[in-house]
């Protein structure tokens, strides 16, 4: 489905990548429970429906852009931000932000797409490259993204196309902003499900604003997904 509205627009999808889930940071306390949020100012992307979830836990959301963001953290005129550790990272995040909450309550995807002008222009052998380059590349972020972080299929993976980098913040991110002194609450299934129950009445929102076919291919997409 979302190929096929991509495609109205002209843009052709080469591959999928991801960055990988988006995390909680923040500078007050350790994060556990959605009451755990209650009033703490979290930087959220300008998306009405991540500020719905954000109030919804009892946050103060606040919509700015990223290159003010950073300042903002660093200064404590906010006190939190969501993104995946590719994020937390190489912005040095973890030398102001001390609590880190993995609760991936969703995915950040990358798309890599060409303007079908673009594409058409091209001869086939040409296609053949480009676009196995383009899947090539969206296997590699994602394993990437997920070092670390899940079962030893990304090291496996990256260590078998010899792709695996070196750098200790790449390897084991969490265990990089650990020694840091950044304290990680790692959610279980009982407290992730805490937080579901509480932003129930934003599904619903949503649901009917998105489209119920549209999530429920979502939801059954997600069910059945692999690495």
């Amino acid at each position: 489905m979302i190929e096929a509205d991509i495609a109205k627009m002209g843009l052709k999808i080469l591959a999928w990548g991801e960055q990988g889930a988006r995390e909680l940071t923040n500078r007050i306390r350790p994060i556990r429970t959605p009451e755990d949020m209650k009033d703490i100012k979290f930087r959220v992307v300008g998306s009405p429906l991540f500020i719905d979830i954000f109030n919804q836990l009892g946050a103060n959301p606040m919509s700015i852009s990223w290159a003010e963001a950073l300042t903002a953290l660093q200064q404590g005129t906010v006190d939190g931000q969501e993104n995946p550790y590719s994020v937390y990272l190489p912005n040095k995040i973890y030398e102001f932000q001390k609590y880190l909450t993995e609760w991936s309550y969703t995915m950040d995807p990358l798309i890599y797409v060409v303007h079908e002008d673009v594409w058409n222009e091209f001869p086939e052998d040409v296609k053949k490259v480009i676009a196995d380059a383009a899947e090539e590349c969206g296997w590699y972020n994602k394993h990437l993204a997920r070092l670390g972080l899940d079962d030893g299929t990304a090291e496996k993976w990256l260590k078998e196309h010899d792709l695996c980098p070196t750098e200790p913040q790449e390897i084991n991110p969490r265990k990089f902003v650990q020694d840091y002194g950044v304290e990680v609450s790692i959610l279980n299934p009982e407290e992730i499900a805490a937080f579901r129950a509480q932003m129930n009445p934003v599904f619903e929102k949503w649901v009917d604003k998105i489209g119920k076919e549209l999530v429920a291919a979502a939801e059954e997409d997600m069910a059945n997904a692999r690495y």
